[in-house]
């Protein structure tokens, strides 16, 4: 019964800290054409980003992988790179990232036309953190079955 108990308990800290580390943050900068800038960011689950620029400016927006976006510095380009999301020639980008496993991540921008242009990103993290809300509910509900299990036997002994 303390097992079960243990369980449940351990099961809601895990579901509670799901919604835990939330975390907003922006960038905005000026870009020439054939530049690129991005940021990168650690994230445990997908989050909402938010790309922008000035009126009358195109951009490329990139999300790829850490492991890509410093191979895409160490080459200065994007060819051998494969990103996770691609959105082209965009004004204004909103979006939910779905990310698998968690680790770096990084978004690139680029400009579409000859020109210098400002564009802004925002990255919120998406929230509850699937995986461990996931992870969480599942051993809540072992703990809570074995409680209803032992409950059963214990009536039917009795009865």
């Amino acid at each position: 019964m303390r097992l079960a108990r243990t369980l449940v308990i351990l099961g809601f800290v895990i579901v509670a800290s799901s919604f835990s580390g939330w975390h907003s943050s922006g960038r905005g900068s000026v870009i020439d054409f054939g530049d690129y800038e991005g940021s990168m960011f650690r994230t445990t689950g997908s989050f909402h980003l938010v790309v922008m620029c000035e009126e009358g400016t195109g951009l490329n927006v990139y999300v790829l992988t850490g492991q890509d976006v410093l191979r895409s510095i160490r080459d200065a380009s994007l060819e051998n790179v494969t990103p996770i999301h691609v959105e082209e020639n965009t004004l204004y980008y909103e979006t939910v990232v779905e990310i698998l496993s968690p680790g770096w991540y990084g978004v690139i921008v680029t400009l579409t036309h000859n020109e210098t242009g400002r564009y802004e990103t925002r990255f919120e993290t998406v929230l509850p953190d699937s995986g461990l809300f996931v992870f969480g509910l599942a051993i809540m509900f072992l703990g809570i079955g074995l409680i209803a299990t032992s409950k059963i036997l214990e009536r039917r002994r009795s009865g």
